[in-house]
C-alpha cells in the first residue's frame, strides 16, 4: 500500500514540476518577446516556444497577407503565426501575445489541478 502512495506522490510531484517549469519558460519567453529589440535572440528560441504552445494545446493560426509585387500585381496568401513569431506586424503580435497568455494560463491550471482530488478521480475514471 505504501508503495502505491509513494508512486502516486511521485506522479503528483512530476506533474507539478513539469507544469511549473513550462510556465516559467513561457513567462521568460514572453518577457523576451516584450523586450523586442534583438530578433535573433528570440528567433533562436522559436522552436522551443512553438513546442511549449503545442504542449499547452494551442494550435497555429494563419493570417492573411497581401504584398505588392510590381506592375499592378499583388501576391496574397496566408502565413503561419508559428513560423512568423518574430514578425512585427500588428495582427501577428496580437495573436502571439494571446498565445503566450493562454499558455501561461494552461500551465498554471494544470499545476493547480495536481492538488485537486476531483481531477484525479475524473482522470482515473
Amino acid at each position: 500500500m505504501i508503495k502505491y502512495l509513494i508512486i502516486f506522490a511521485l506522479i503528483l510531484a512530476y506533474r507539478l514540476v513539469v507544469n511549473l517549469v513550462r510556465r516559467k519558460k513561457c513567462a521568460s519567453f514572453l518577457n523576451l518577446y516584450l523586450e523586442g529589440g534583438n530578433d535573433w535572440n528570440f528567433g533562436m528560441q522559436q522552436d522551443e516556444i512553438v513546442e511549449l504552445f503545442r504542449k499547452a494545446g494551442i494550435e497555429d493560426n494563419h493570417v492573411p497577407y497581401a504584398q505588392p509585387v510590381g506592375y499592378g500585381k499583388v501576391a496574397s496568401g496566408m502565413v503561419s503565426v508559428f513560423q512568423n513569431l518574430s514578425s512585427h506586424r500588428e495582427d501577428i503580435v496580437h495573436i502571439v501575445l494571446t498565445m503566450f497568455h493562454r499558455a501561461l494560463g494552461v500551465y498554471s491550471k494544470r499545476a493547480k489541478e495536481t492538488f485537486n482530488p476531483l481531477f484525479w478521480v475524473e482522470y482515473i475514471l
